[in-house]
């Protein structure tokens, strides 16, 4: 009886602690999201991280038009030279052929022809006049037919090369807008990451009082032998870690596990926009580059991942399947692990970690590529 009033009014000294803290100070922020059970400052710290997101994604496709842009400027020049130099070898032909009609002129006149008529009315007989005018017409019309040829190539030629300058020119103006876009993108990026950073640092002081307030209520919950525990992201690296240690990892037979382990190497690793390698990754470069490590090959970004790929209900999901967010929009991508959790390189300023599927709402579809 003695212990059960002991607990009782242990409990109800930690209650007011609770409520009196409330009081001495109060939250200014509007309540928690009833749609997603987070308080107002990780809503908009999530509603800014998502928007970060789009941004990278948005880069990461403004940066592939770029590269597409600088070999298709690089083979267009390249054609341009090779017409350019067409052009300059069929003016020269020209020129020469012209210059041989010229001189024919010149020694018909040399000979005393000034003419085509003179060569005709020089004949010695009808029989002789015949031969010479079908002799000049076959040579007038000769002369005519390499002349033509010539103009008409060397035209064709000309043609070819404004169609060629016009391509040029339209894939600069595109280049500079993408370049363009980039920067303002990068600005944009640069200004909400700022802004996040300010709301990370209110998360930070209203996580650390909601910190205060569980640990008097863990303390309830312990005195009054409630609450359990549940398995963390945490658990979830030491469950890989010591998986790792008792095998073999094959790149020829292989699973879903072994593609989460050999993700979970890049835990740590900062976040990179347009990142492909070790050196840094972006989301779906991550999930690229552990998929061609056991000889599968996806596309580069999360806007062509999610086209391909044998789609997954989310009850049936398996470690090694990739799991995109964003709903219409979808611009992020990471790795199922198991127990509802994953492993992803979230966005600028972050880096690649394991974090529950519940912790966000836009989960949107799951694919898998091995079978």
């Amino acid at each position: 009886m003695k212990r059960k009033k002991l607990i009782l009014a242990i409990s109800m000294g930690l209650m007011l602690a609770i409520n009196s803290s409330v009081f001495a100070d109060p939250v200014s922020q509007p309540p928690s999201s009833p749609a997603t059970g987070l308080s107002y400052q990780q809503q908009k710290s999530f509603e800014m991280e998502v928007s970060i997101e789009k941004l990278d994604n948005q880069i990461e496709q403004i940066m592939a038009q770029i590269d597409t842009q600088k070999k298709e400027l690089s083979s267009k020049e390249s054609e341009l030279k090779l017409q350019e130099e067409r052009l300059k070898n069929l003016s020269n032909e020209l020129d020469i052929q012209k210059s041989s009609l010229s001189n024919r002129v010149k020694a018909m006149y040399v000979s005393g022809n000034s003419t085509y008529l003179d060569v005709i009315f020089d004949a010695k007989s009808m029989a002789d006049m015949i031969d010479r005018i079908d002799l000049v017409k076959k040579v007038i019309q000769h002369d005519k037919t390499i002349v033509t040829k010539y103009e008409d190539l060397k035209n064709n030629s000309e043609a070819e090369k404004k169609k060629l300058t016009d391509e040029n020119r339209k894939l600069q103006l595109l280049k500079k807008e993408n370049e363009d876009k980039l920067k303002e993108l990068e600005t944009r990026k640069k200004t909400q990451q700022a802004i996040l950073e300010q709301i990370k640092a209110r998360e930070a002081a209203e996580a650390a009082e909601r910190a205060r307030q569980a640990e008097i209520s863990r303390q309830i919950n312990l005195i009054s032998n409630l609450g359990n525990t549940s398995e963390s992201a945490t658990n979830m690296m030491n469950k890989i870690n010591s998986r790792k240690a008792s095998k073999t990892a094959s790149t020829t037979n292989f699973t879903g596990d072994d593609l989460v382990d050999f993700a979970s190497n890049y835990l740590g690793l900062p976040y990179v926009w347009g990142g492909t390698t070790p050196s840094g990754f972006d989301c779906s470069g991550l999930v690229q580059y552990t998929y061609k490590h056991f000889g599968i090959d996806i596309p580069r970004t999360t806007y062509e991942q999610v086209k391909v790929g044998q789609t997954i209900p989310v009850e049936q999901l398996q470690p090694g399947d990739l799991v995109f967010f964003g709903g219409s929009d979808i611009h992020h991508v990471g790795m199922y692990v198991g127990d509802g959790m994953y492993i992803h390189a979230p966005r600028t300023g972050d880096v690649i970690k394991i974090s529950s599927l519940s912790s966000r709402s836009d989960f949107t579809i799951a694919k898998r590529y091995i079978k």
